[in-house]
């Protein structure tokens, strides 16, 4: 029943858990690690933007401008394109990355510099400690009734979390009261040196004869590199410092010097200290039913928003308060013959918000500010009036006409008068509707005057089991100087029209074809003029009217002309997007496969990696000092080989800077499985045919630079390098033959994978090509052979380090003796070769090349199995290495699988018992000897409850 506390009735019952928030990371929206018991509460925020010509995304969502260190909550977001509600999935508007806070439209959707796009969306931050209470009663009689809801959100400034707060930071907060643009506090912080933290010296810099004190440089001397630091973006041309790539482990910012009094930077070593706030909100109303056509409603409101409770100053400006009142009123003119009444409507509506008034979450519609032409100078500059009336016939069939007036004014800042029209009427198989508004307002504050008309109408007509149908929408916004009365550069107009044709029928198959233009016009010279010209052609189709054949494809061709733009900011353009889904199933299953093919336009992120220490074995890299500096640098890093050496987790962070990218999309599955219509099993060709199965399964996801190539929406044509931006191509083709036999089976994988990356520093590329033969064979009674053989290529290719550039060619064959006396006691002998060769040459930045390696593995491998209650396995395994090179390399580790040149060994020793039925214990114990290094030990215990 809450008009204004909107907030409640949509978030309640969304929590977030098993998530922390890095404190240290530089992007508010970025995961750390997961963790258990971390709650937090919901807040919701919005941000407006606006598309760009031919781009499907993806965009970042942003949070509150005082709010850091954030997490949006899974499904909570809604995304608005010019007011309409879109749908999240890959089949249908969009989907979202809720790590990276990234948004993607999908074709379905296409994004040009038209689009108005909003996205609301919940999110979490976790610097205080908050509480939430909230508290609703209603009270109903016969003909009324009266509610009462009270909320109330604190953070608890003594109990700061994911941050500590001293006490010259508090005084700060203290300080500066509501205003929290001042609530910054140097981000240098005197530390002990550490390698694998970025850290910097302070001195002071002579230029052109001006010394400039305290200037930070980044430097790896432990004498003198004392202090790390916190930087924040404060615009472009407001700071002193610029990011710029480096190969340490963290973010490296210089100093510029400023040319007079004028900055070169864009960041500063500042942090925002985020203040403890309150927000407090009691809604209390009625409802009472005068009869059964007339009713009224009043609600009232009551707010308090503290911004910072650190400081006791400017607490006069915390409190606010509104009121609504809604008179709905209706009376029966006629019933005719089918019961069908024609009505007169009537309603008047009445809002009173006081400008200290604050909203937990948007109540009004969610194009309000644009509606009227509303100034963006901030939400409730003065109080606001809000009234509407409006009047018009209705009937049961939803034909009808309807006319309002509204007045909306704050203070003597702002006044609007707005009338909307709206009418449908339907005959027989012609439909039609047409809305309208005209607007005109009047801006002290920014001194002027806005004229605004717009409408949208709509005809369609079904002529047999074809529907032909015409829309169209207008807006011509006049933005004028109050002094002379000249057009503003925000005026504009548009008209955009669209035909089209489509079956009456949608039940089963949908199709339609469709036409359309659109004709902008901006201010050039005080005259309205043509600025672009569009043209959109395509075709809409779901066909799910042939059984086991479900298809739906979507095409758009657009075609951007420029009139009278000036500038680099638009160029003409032609767009494909396109969309394709086909899932047929023939002969009963003997052929299942699913196709989806989608290309479009959109940005592709820049990001930025570094990588954090860990407890040993929680990580997933280990640190080799190539270069034996000491310091931890981000070539340095590998895929660790032991869990020993797995002390570092990746953290990749996006950036702000973007490439504009065509993106291709195919993904097909294939299986064919003859068993599926061969059910006579007594000829010997259908047991042999029966015995087979094929799948193939196929992703290709390009993103490259866009040369206006046919060739480009291609998704299986060889990009070139120079154009290929970012790519993850996956390809897996699988033979199997007898594969749930207990004789003898046998199957054979072709895998090609390809990603690419763009990063800060450039591209980095990964390449796996591998064909894979396997078989295994049991004879007596407790004897099997398994051999598998592999032969691959592995390639890395790295813009910024070319020094982990290789192309290693690989054959692997192992060949297992197993002997299975009983289900519960095996044993195995295994032998495994592997040769491997570095095909790379050697150049000036790698002198290294065409390494080999030759690796001999004689494996003894125990284990020992009691059902439900336990089980013991062991395994020994001596590695002989040979190889022609160095090994303290990216190559060499890759090569060596983190081992050595010589005789080595490893071994390990697992343990699991249930104690009881919900009880599970595991100990283990794995080890390894390489040459010239000393034994390595690890060992470890779980204990597992089920409940």
């Amino acid at each position: 029943n809450s008009y204004f506390m909107n907030f409640y009735k949509r978030a309640q019952g969304i929590y977030l858990e098993n998530v922390a928030v890095d404190s240290s990371l530089k992007h508010p929206l970025q995961f750390k690690t997961q963790v258990s018991g971390a709650v937090s509460r919901g807040k919701f925020s919005r941000q407006i933007f606006f598309g760009t010509e031919n781009n499907q995304g993806p965009y970042r969502l942003n949070g509150a401008n005082n709010e850091t260190f954030i997490i949006i909550l899974s499904g909570t977001e809604k995304i608005y394109i010019d007011g309409k509600l879109l749908q999240r999935g890959q089949e249908n508007d969009y989907i979202i990355d809720y790590n990276t806070g990234e948004l993607t439209f999908t074709a379905r959707q296409i994004i040009t510099k038209d689009k108005r796009i909003v996205a609301e969306f919940q999110y979490a931050e976790r610097n205080y400690a908050r509480s939430l209470f909230f508290f609703g009663e209603e009270v109903q009689a016969k003909k009324t009734s009266a509610y009462l809801n009270i909320f109330s959100e604190q953070d608890n400034k003594n109990r700061p979390l994911q941050q500590t707060l001293t006490q010259e930071q508090k005084n700060v907060m203290i300080s500066i009261g509501d205003t929290l643009e001042k609530a910054v506090f140097s981000g240098a912080e005197l530390s002990t040196f550490d390698a694998s933290n970025v850290f910097y010296r302070k001195l002071d810099t002579v230029v052109n004869s001006f010394v400039y004190p305290n200037v930070y440089v980044y430097s790896t001397n432990a004498d003198s590199a004392k202090y790390t630091l916190k930087f924040s973006f404060v615009g472009a041309g407001k700071g002193n410092y610029n990011q710029v790539s480096s190969t340490a482990n963290g973010r490296v910012y210089v100093w510029s010097a400023p040319s007079g009094d004028t900055l070169k930077g864009s960041y500063e070593p500042v942090i925002l200290l985020v203040t403890p706030k309150q927000n407090q909100m009691v809604v209390s109303g009625f409802s009472h039913s005068i009869t059964t056509n007339n009713i009224l409603a009043v609600e009232g409101v009551y707010t308090k928003n503290n911004v910072n409770r650190f400081s006791s100053a400017d607490k006069g400006n915390d409190e606010g308060s509104g009121v609504k009142v809604v008179s709905k009123n209706q009376f029966i003119l006629k019933t005719d013959s089918l019961k069908q009444e024609t009505k007169f409507v009537y309603n008047v509506n009445y809002e009173f918000l006081q400008k200290r008034f604050k909203q937990i979450e948007r109540f009004r519609s969610i194009e309000f500010d644009r509606d009227w032409n509303r100034p963006l100078t901030g939400l409730l500059a003065n109080d606001q009036h809000l009234a509407s009336a409006d009047f018009g016939l209705v009937k049961t069939d939803g034909i009808g006409l309807n006319y309002a007036i509204n007045l909306f004014t704050e203070g003597n800042n702002y006044q609007g008068i707005r009338h909307n029209v709206n009418g449908k009427y339907q005959f027989k198989k012609l439909t039609s509707y047409y809305t309208g508004a005209y607007l005109t307002t009047k801006d002290n504050i920014n001194f002027q005057n806005t004229e605004f008309y717009r409408h949208k109408t709509s005809v369609s007509q079904r002529i047999h089991k074809i529907k032909l149908m015409y829309s169209d929408e207008f807006e011509n916004n006049l933005f004028r100087k109050s002094l002379d009365n000249t057009f503003l550069p925000r005026a504009y107009q548009f008209w955009e029209w669209e035909g089209s044709v489509s079956n009456a029928d949608s039940s089963k198959n949908n199709v339609k074809i469709f036409y359309k233009e659109r004709r902008d016009k901006l201010n050039y010279g005080n005259v309205l003029k043509d600025s672009t010209f569009a043209t959109n052609i395509g075709m809409q189709a779901s066909i799910y009217g042939i059984k086991n054949n479900p298809f739906s494809v979507v095409i758009t061709y657009r075609k951007l002309e420029l009139k009278n733009v000036v500038g680099k900011f638009l160029m003409p353009d032609n767009t494909l997007l396109n969309r394709v889904e086909y899932n047929p199933r023939y002969f009963k299953g003997f052929i299942v496969s699913s196709i989806f093919y989608e290309t479009g336009y959109g940005l592709e992120n820049k990001r930025e990696s570094y990588y954090l220490e860990v407890a040993p074995g929680l990580g997933q890299y280990a640190w080799n000092d190539y270069n034996s500096n000491g310091i931890k640098e981000i070539n340095e890093f590998e895929k660790a080989q032991f869990s020993d050496q797995a002390r570092y987790i990746l953290i990749s962070t996006p950036t702000n800077q973007y490439v504009k990218i065509l993106q291709n999309q195919l993904s097909i599955s294939l299986s064919v499985r003859p068993s599926a219509i061969i059910k006579n099993n007594q000829r010997k060709f259908n047991v042999f045919a029966n015995r087979w199965m094929l799948q193939t399964a196929l992703r290709r996801d390009n993103k490259i630079n866009d040369n206006k190539d046919l060739n480009s929406y291609n998704p299986l044509a060889e990009i070139n390098d120079s154009l290929l931006i970012a790519a993850n191509n996956n390809l897996r083709q699988s033979v199997f033959f007898n594969q749930s036999s207990a004789i003898f089976s046998a199957d054979y994988t072709y895998i090609n994978n390809q990603s690419r990356q763009l990063l800060t520093n450039g591209t980095e590329e990964r390449k796996l090509t591998s064909q894979e033969v396997k078989w295994r064979a049991n004879f007596l009674k407790s004897w099997a052979i398994n051999n598998s053989n592999v032969l691959s290529l592995k390639q890395n290719t790295s813009e910024f380090f070319p020094i982990r550039n290789y192309s290693i060619n690989g054959y692997e064959s192992e060949l297992s003796l197993i002997f299975q006396p009983s289900t519960t006691f095996r044993t195995s002998v295994i032998y495994k070769y592997v040769e491997k060769k570095n095909n790379t040459k050697p150049t000036e930045v790698t002198p290294a090349g065409f390494q080999k390696a030759f690796i001999n593995t004689f494996a003894l491998e125990l284990k020992y199995n009691q059902t439900e209650k336990g089980s013991l396995s062991a395994r020994v395994d001596y590695i002989k290495i040979i190889y022609n090179d160095l090994e303290n390399s990216s190559i060499a580790y890759e090569m060596l699988s983190g081992l050595s040149t010589g005789n080595n060994f490893t071994w390990e020793l697992n343990y699991q018992r249930n104690l009881n039925n919900n009880i599970q214990i595991s100990i283990n114990y794995t080890g390894r000897k390489t040459p010239n290094s000393n034994t390595v030990h690890l060992g470890g215990a779980t204990v597992r409850a089920f409940f």
